[in-house]
């Protein structure tokens, strides 16, 4: 029996001799992988939907997926060739929104499967992550020309720069204060517009951290990763930061999700795991399987579930969080 992600090693006999072999590794449990129909196809980001569907954006295959609750998975092809779909988000609508980070564009996709797209000022400005408002407001990042956007359903964009230049604005998300945060891998910084459109960063303290994704926490704030700094992160809505180290030196947080049981979980793309953090401090990783699966987007999924995609294992994950605390505290 194998728990929590651990090996066992399986005795083979061969030619009349014993061998001691190393079973590979199996993913932890309450993780269920399903497999995409294409291979490499590269899924990125992933986010929830109506009728407790998650949708997910396929960079290498130029697809759009929905995955049920069951697992089961449909694709979407994009018309047009290599536009590198990254970001994700589903508008208050039902339209299923992404970037087109090779193209320069916006779209989104109809539930007949018709995509309508949108060319944004700069073809290189290289859209990438995207979020929502409550107001049906649809939010996205501009790695390439230092920009954060939003778009109506009319295709009208309307953009508010970064000040500080090469900040590759990179993730984003609606802030309890009412407002959008984002972060800015090269620049260092924490950004936040209002409904105003005022620009404001706020630096953090360790240079090359390159933040990443970001999410609402339980405790007001919002949570981040430090993608190249090996910390995760929270900031006040006044600005105030703090920083927490995470255990070993090779990990790369990549997104970060608040889950119900107030506890925050991040992909861990370096290391092929999740991670479970604890706003009172302290981490606790979940194995994947595979510690070169490449674990990205994450996206809270109904029933008590986290949802990822796994770069390079081209599946889709769930995670069962009942299932495993109850295996954690020693169930079978």
């Amino acid at each position: 029996m194998v728990l929590g992600g651990a090996t066992t090693l399986l005795l083979v006999a061969s030619a009349g001799c014993t061998h001691a072999t190393l079973a590979p590794p199996r993913p932890a449990s309450g993780v269920s992988q399903f497999s995409l129909p294409h291979p490499d196809s590269q899924p990125n980001s992933i986010t929830n939907g109506p009728h407790g569907s998650l949708w997910f954006s396929e960079e290498r295959g130029n697809r759009i997926g929905r995955i049920t609750r069951k697992g089961e998975i449909t694709e979407f092809r994009i018309g047009t060739p290599n536009s590198g779909p990254l970001g994700i988000a589903v508008g208050r609508d039902g339209k299923v929104w992404f970037t087109e980070n090779k193209i320069g564009r916006v779209a989104y996709l109809l539930p007949s499967g018709r995509i309508i797209e949108f060319s944004l000022p700069a073809h290189d400005s290289y859209p990438d992550t995207m979020t929502t408002t409550p107001d049906g407001s649809v939010w996205f990042t501009e790695w390439g020309s230092d920009k954060v956007a939003d778009i109506t359903a009319r295709g009208i964009v309307k953009e508010y720069p970064v000040p500080t230049l090469n900040s590759e604005p990179d993730g984003i998300t609606f802030g309890p204060d009412g407002n959008i945060w984002f972060s800015e891998s090269a620049g260092n910084k924490i950004g936040r517009v209002t409904a105003g459109g005022v620009v404001t960063e706020f630096p953090l303290p360790h240079p090359a951290s390159h933040p990443d994704g970001m999410t609402p926490g339980p405790d007001g704030r919002l949570w981040f990763v430090e993608h190249g700094g090996n910390r995760i992160g929270r900031i006040s809505m006044s600005g105030k930061l703090s920083e927490y180290p995470l255990p070993g030196n090779d990990r790369g947080p990549d997104t970060i999700v608040a889950a119900p049981d107030h506890h925050l979980w991040f992909t861990d793309f370096f290391t092929g795991q999740l991670t479970t953090f604890s706003t009172a401090g302290g981490a606790r990783d979940v194995s994947l399987g595979d510690a070169n699966s490449g674990p990205h987007g994450m996206a809270l999924g109904s029933g008590g579930t986290i949802w990822f995609v796994e770069e390079h294992a081209n599946t889709v994950g769930r995670l069962d969080l009942a299932h495993y605390a109850h295996r954690l505290r020693g169930g079978s």
